[in-house]
């Protein structure tokens, strides 16, 4: 079983007397900061301060186009520590790193990395504070970063290019050969790296350590994780129950018309140029599920590519399958609790259900009355759906 009290550290980095903010999220290495520090910082644990914490990282699972997009990481703490109230004291304040690590089998293996964002505290009708505290990952800062791109390069190079000018780091998997069209308009860098992955067909996603993986189009970690069931195998050390499960089949999930607005920059004015290409279909799925159709925005060269790109969607979404939508469990031990979005785990229902998954989103829910995940799953070859 878990000790929340001894398992489990929610961690504020808390320099000495000058408050500075840090420009890069790999907290274990050289320190870089934007104001003069002393050398008094370090890593405090405030978990016993703690009535409860949550962590969601991942995609939401299909919205109304019926796919799912990775968004900032959130680590939500709620507290009743008097110090965390900004009105009286600054024991904590925005811009600062937290991380949540836990203890897995002697080494303390990150569940999450981010920054203070807000601080925000409620009072009780005797006066004593409720702080609720909120800090966000990486995508946060990219989604303010402002970049452009004035050459034609490809997949890789324009996300390594967007990594080195930001400070962050990006995990690159597989292998692209789609060109990507200059892109000198000035724009978000999540949206420039949005529009990379979208081209490729690729899925970028947040990490625990405060990083980001980009996979390539066809690449996936087809390494089991965990293996959850309804039916106990105690002679297997990756087998895990369930306690909810979302099982379905649904016609909302099946794609039969792909529509592609590529952008680049044209013409003298170095202004983005849009233009929106031929719809792709599948009339057999349409006659039988009616139309469902999603708009794709992408940033290639080679408007050739836009039909690949298209068939390789209907391919995979014109038919509807039965599939997990999401799957809650109460980790028994330290090491389920590392499961992260990326992962690969098997899903056994009754006898309706035997497949691979890969983990899509991963909702942490910590309290004195135990700890509770739910992940947001997608068949294998489901994968497209991920950067959609």
């Amino acid at each position: 079983m878990i000790d929340l009290c001894d398992d489990v550290r929610f961690e504020a980095f808390i320099p000495g007397l000058n408050k500075f903010i840090l420009d890069v999220s790999q907290l274990d290495v050289d320190m870089l900061g934007e104001a003069d520090y002393n050398d008094n910082y370090e890593w405090v644990d405030f978990t016993a301060k703690a009535i409860n914490f949550t962590i969601d990282r991942g995609a939401d699972l299909y919205n109304n186009n019926g796919f799912a997009r990775a968004d900032a990481s959130t680590l939500t703490v709620r507290s009743l520590e008097q110090d965390y109230d900004p009105q009286d004291r600054d024991a904590v304040f925005p811009g600062m790193p937290v991380r949540v690590t836990v203890d897995v089998d002697g080494s303390w293996e990150r569940l999450y990395t981010g920054k203070m964002q807000s601080i925000n505290t409620e009072y009780t009708a005797e006066g004593k504070p409720i702080t609720t505290l909120i800090a966000q990952d990486d995508v946060e800062r990219l989604s303010n970063f402002s970049v452009w791109r004035g050459d034609a390069e490809t997949v890789v190079e324009r996300l390594t290019a967007v990594a080195a000018e930001t400070g962050t780091t990006i995990n690159v998997s597989g292998t692209s050969d789609i060109q990507l069209a200059p892109k000198e308009t000035p724009a978000p860098a999540w949206d420039v790296i949005e529009l990379a992955i979208t081209s490729e067909g690729g899925f970028i996603f947040p990490t625990a350590n405060g990083e980001l993986n980009a996979w390539m189009r066809g690449y996936r970690d087809n390494t089991t994780v965990i293996n959850f069931s309804d039916t106990c195998d105690d002679t297997n050390d990756k087998w895990h129950s369930y306690s909810a499960i979302n099982v379905e089949k649904s016609a909302e999930r099946v794609v039969n018309i792909v529509k592609i607005i590529n952008i680049a920059t044209a013409g003298l004015d170095g202004q983005d140029k849009e233009v929106t290409l031929e719809l792709w279909k599948n009339q057999g799925s349409v006659d039988v599920y009616g139309p469902k159709e999603v708009e794709l925005r992408t940033n290639m060269v080679e408007l050739s590519d836009a039909g690949e790109l298209a068939q390789f969607v209907l391919t995979a979404f014109s038919t509807p399958e039965t599939g997990v939508q999401s799957l809650e469990f109460r980790p028994t031990s330290t090491e389920f609790t590392t499961l992260d979005v990326g992962d690969n785990v098997t899903v056994e229902f009754s006898n309706v259900l035997d497949s691979d998954f890969m983990v899509s989103s991963v909702s942490h829910d910590v309290d004195a009355d135990g700890w509770r995940t739910t992940v947001g799953l997608f068949k294998r070859n489901d994968v497209a759906k991920t950067w959609l």
